[in-house]
């Protein structure tokens, strides 16, 4: 099994001009159930901080890496 962590932001800007620091919890609540059903195969650490490094995801699995950076790319308005 793989072994991800995703480094979620927890600042409210970062999800939208009125977001609350309430819309921050249940958009990242949401956002980790989605990758989470995306991926239950991967072992994932979320890690929740105001800014995530790089792109926010590591691991020794490039490919994997690269698969969840796109899907979180592609959906993370559906966790809004």
């Amino acid at each position: 099994m793989s072994i991800v962590t995703i480094q979620l932001p927890t600042e409210p800007s970062y999800w939208g001009s009125t977001a609350t620091e309430a819309d921050v919890y249940r958009i990242i609540g949401n956002l980790e159930m989605m990758i989470r059903s995306q991926f239950p195969d991967v072992d994932i650490d979320f890690q929740h901080m105001p800014e995530p490094r790089g792109r926010g995801i590591w691991g020794d699995d490039e490919c994997l890496m690269d698969s969840i950076h796109q899907f979180i790319q592609d959906n993370w308005t559906s966790a809004l």
